[in-house]
């Protein structure tokens, strides 16, 4: 038998209160989340902001990968989408490795 080690990072709970304020979001309201592609990404049906923010999404970091793949799924525009999945596809690695990066 062998051990197993599960490692669950997360967002400061205090400076997601400050963002969230700063947003002017309620952090105890609950909101849906529909995936409709469950093979890309492992999210609640539903969660407080205050749990998503600091539990699921990485929001002071720099975007990784499940970032804009959730952005593929979230978004309502065609156009953005097919970026999206151009980033996130073999041929569009390096692009993808240098967003957000200062010249």
């Amino acid at each position: 038998m062998g051990d197993c080690l599960g490692v669950f990072p997360s967002n400061n709970p205090d400076e997601v209160c400050e963002w969230l304020d700063r947003m002017k979001w309620d952090a105890s309201e609950h909101i849906g989340i529909e995936v409709t592609d469950k093979s890309v990404l492992t999210l609640p049906a539903s969660a407080s902001r205050q749990q998503l923010f600091t539990e699921v999404l990485d929001i002071f970091g720099k975007p990784g990968r499940r970032f804009y793949e959730f952005l593929s799924l979230a978004t309502s525009s065609e156009v953005e989408r097919q970026k999206l999945k151009q980033l996130l596809s073999k041929e569009g690695a390096e692009e993808l490795k240098h967003l957000g990066k200062k010249e």
